[in-house]
């Protein structure tokens, strides 16, 4: 789900299909627009109005432009892999996440890719953040973090990146200038100047954080593990579980603020929404086209999109 410069929202789909909500009416664009085809699996906002860009899971990128999608303009660098994340950063640029491994930067219609090549490891980039210097934090699924600069990958050479925590799933800047990133039972928490701090408790042990999201000074998370779902809170010092194993159904996928300590929660088995400790469930049974929630987007008028 992506909401665009002009407020309209964005929903990608299997089949090469993408769908415009703009002015009280959703709009349809496949194949014939110009839309790649497979799943989309990323949407990302443009650096001009109205641009829209979408990375395909079958090999295809392309980007939305006066009512219609085009293909880039690409050399024989294109990654022939599937694209699993899409980022356009400060300068205009569109980087793309592989999931084969590597990562593409896509600058005045020229791509440019980066993988083993650029010393990045044969492994699934999963998410990336960027910093205030402009960094870019890439997580990857097998072979841990990594830092992206000066057209090199660098493995972090920090002791707090233990070898023994690989996989990592999502990365996360926030408004104090912190780069967070985590995965299976690890969560890490980067800051210019100041020591890595790494949370490794009981309580995370054997969950794997799949969702991070900011509220105020605090950081939240969602997992999965063997019993199921939980949902942590971590205010900089510790950890604090929030809700138990079964309060959710499947792994959480999604989470988003509405309010201090109020969420809307994406799982595999629904919709759910955390209100200091109150949670009520959506599911089919309630409207729901399907009860796999993947994305969340809440405008700032309060509506929450759904994917």
């Amino acid at each position: 789900l992506l909401e665009d410069q002009d407020g309209s929202i964005w929903a990608g789909g299997p089949s090469g299909q993408v769908w415009q909500w703009r002015d009280s009416t959703w709009r349809l664009y496949d194949g014939t627009n110009g839309v790649p085809v497979g799943n989309l699996r990323s949407l990302a906002r443009g650096s001009r109005a109205g641009e829209v860009w979408g990375g395909s899971q079958n090999l295809g990128l392309a980007y939305f432009t006066n009512g219609s999608f085009q293909r880039p303009m690409v050399g024989n660098d294109f990654p022939e892999q599937p694209i699993s994340a899409v980022w356009v950063d400060r300068d205009g640029a569109v980087w793309l996440g592989t999931a084969g491994g590597g990562l593409g930067r896509l600058s005045r219609r020229k791509l440019h890719y980066w993988g083993k090549s650029a010393s990045l490891p044969d492994s699934k980039v999963s998410s990336v953040a960027e910093d205030d210097d402009g960094i870019l934090w890439v997580a990857t699924e097998t072979a841990g973090p990594w830092q992206f600069a000066g057209r090199r990958f660098t493995k972090l050479a920090d002791r707090a990146v233990d070898g023994n925590y690989p996989y990592h799933y999502t990365a996360l800047r926030t408004g104090d200038g912190s780069i967070w990133m985590a995965g299976e039972s690890v969560l890490l928490r980067f800051r210019k100047g100041q020591a890595t701090q790494s949370y490794m408790s009981d309580e995370l042990w054997h969950n794997a954080i799949h969702a991070l999201c900011e509220d105020g000074t605090n950081v939240w998370l969602g997992t999965l593990n063997a019993s199921g779902s939980s949902l942590f809170k971590c205010d900089g010092t510790a950890l604090e579980r929030m809700a138990t194993n079964g309060t959710f159904g499947g792994r959480i996928a999604s989470l988003v603020r509405e309010a201090p300590e109020t969420f809307w929660i994406g799982c595999v088995g629904g919709l759910y929404r955390w209100e200091k400790g109150r949670v009520r469930q959506w599911t089919t049974q309630d409207g729901l086209l399907c009860a796999d929630i993947q994305a969340l987007h809440r405008d700032p008028d309060g509506t929450l999109w759904i994917g």
